[in-house]
């Protein structure tokens, strides 16, 4: 009866740390099926948009010449020398 106590804790315990050795393995396939889910998001949404934007205004630049610095110079002293929206005729902020 002893024989037959320790044999069932014995496989008790070997049960357990096989389901929690699965149940971490499943956590850890799941999180990293979210990660790559998440990189092929951003890859999708940003980056390949980008890459496209920049190649037709390179493919712009070279078959047709137009020259894309005139409004990136624009933009650029537009946003560096803009006065602040919250500042009165006076000279005196609000």
């Amino acid at each position: 009866m002893l024989e037959q106590l320790t044999d069932g804790a014995s496989s008790l315990v070997t049960s357990v740390t096989s389901g929690a050795k699965q149940m971490t393995d499943e956590i850890v396939q799941q999180v990293t099926d979210l990660i790559e889910g998440v990189i092929v998001m951003i890859v999708t949404s940003c980056v390949i948009p980008l890459l496209v934007l920049v190649a037709f205004l390179w493919l712009g630049h070279v078959l047709l010449g137009i020259d894309i610095s005139g409004p990136a110079n624009y933009l650029t002293g537009r946003f560096l020398s803009a006065p602040s929206k919250h500042v009165k005729k006076g000279g005196q902020s609000e």
